[in-house]
């Protein structure tokens, strides 16, 4: 008997619209796929019927196919699993990484990216790309990606509304996310999107990162050591924003963190115009690579470390308007700065005079 037309309008929307969401154990639309291929079957052929389905190069038919395996699913569902066994690897996955308590609070941004990856998202939880897109998941929801926002041809538009961060494509095709040939996320281009709320630890699970750049948004709240753990970071830019912690041009106070050692791809480090105080570590000074170093109009103390002439590859080096005190760093402690080219010692306590064996553009 044919469906009543209302009725089978609506069964088609539901076998339509289950194609685009999660699986449940059965499979799409809690059933097995044999019986889903026999319901879908039955419904078409109530409005075609069954002569014009039995020609296999008609229009009909070939609808018919198409429906029947758009985004099937095994008889197992996403990622050959039962939805309760993807929610428990989702949910342990996770968990590994953001730890227990951190998932017990439902409003946090790490247990509300794991409801979208659980209930809105295929991510599988052996995929290779599973963990970065999780962490991307965060930063959407700690830095308010509700809000973001882009200006395209002039004109502003919402990336949620949108629909450029968060979908269902890959990750890499995300708003202001880039990553190499191997789909491993390396940059962060988020600069002036209205990010607002705290930046989150979880990036540093980006292992392949060497660009991040959140400036001129709304960010607040420290940022925590374990950034330092982005070993391979080459440019960090923080500034404009409402951070307290070790890094960036905001409103920073206290001691340089230690761990800023760990950044040892680092080339740019812009830390001036804060209220950093104390020594400066000695950790900073094992920055082979560090091309530029500015900290100036700050409130760092001590002498000027003898470290400082380990750092060869400096160009730029401002101490500029600080409280160092002791004698200015000997020619002889310099002597390995090759490409030392700007060196700023004014506006400290500090007393003598360099003994540079060299000149250079401008020292003062």
């Amino acid at each position: 008997m044919a469906l009543p037309r209302p009725a089978l309008l609506l069964f088609l929307l539901v076998v339509l619209t289950c194609g685009q969401e999660q699986c449940s154990s059965l499979g799409l639309c809690d059933l097995t796929a044999a019986d889903r291929h026999a319901r879908i079957h039955a419904a078409v052929q109530a409005i075609s019927g069954r002569k014009t389905l039995q020609n296999t190069k008609s229009s009909y038919r070939r609808a018919l196919v198409w429906l029947r395996g758009q985004e099937q699913c095994s008889s197992l569902g996403l990622c050959d699993l039962t939805a309760a066994d993807r929610h428990a690897r989702i949910h342990a996955a996770v968990q590994a990484i953001s730890g227990r308590k951190t998932l017990q609070n439902t409003k946090s941004s790490y247990r509300r990216a794991l409801v979208w990856l659980r209930d809105h998202d295929r991510s599988c939880p052996d995929a290779s790309n599973f963990v970065q897109r999780y962490v991307l998941a965060v930063l959407y929801f700690a830095a308010g990606g509700i809000n973001w926002s882009v200006t395209v041809g002039g004109v502003e538009k919402s990336v949620a509304t949108e629909g450029l961060y968060l979908n269902y494509r890959h990750e890499c095709t995300w708003f202001g996310v880039e990553c190499d040939n191997a789909g491993r996320v390396t940059k962060l281009l988020m600069e002036g999107i209205n990010m607002v709320g705290r930046i989150p630890h979880a990036l540093s699970h980006l292992d392949h990162l060497t660009e991040l750049d959140f400036g001129k948004n709304k960010l607040r709240g420290p940022v925590h050591e374990r950034i330092g753990e982005l070993s391979n970071l080459v440019r960090l830019d923080l500034d404009l924003n409402e951070l307290t912690g070790d890094f960036g041009k905001n409103k920073l106070r206290g001691p340089v963190h230690e761990r800023i050692g760990e950044l040892s791809n680092l080339v740019r480090l812009d830390l001036d115009l804060n209220e950093l105080t104390g020594t400066l570590p000695d950790e900073l000074f094992h920055l082979e690579k560090l091309e530029w170093m500015d900290l100036d109009s700050n409130q760092f103390t001590g002498t000027v470390p003898a470290g400082i002439g380990a750092l060869r590859n400096v160009e730029l080096m401002s101490l500029y308007n600080n409280q160092f005190t002791g004698a200015v760093p000997t020619g002889s402690q310099l002597q390995h700065m090759d490409k030392l080219e700007y060196l700023y010692l004014d506006g400290n306590d500090l007393t003598g005079t360099t003994d540079l064996c060299r000149e250079m553009d401008d020292t003062v």
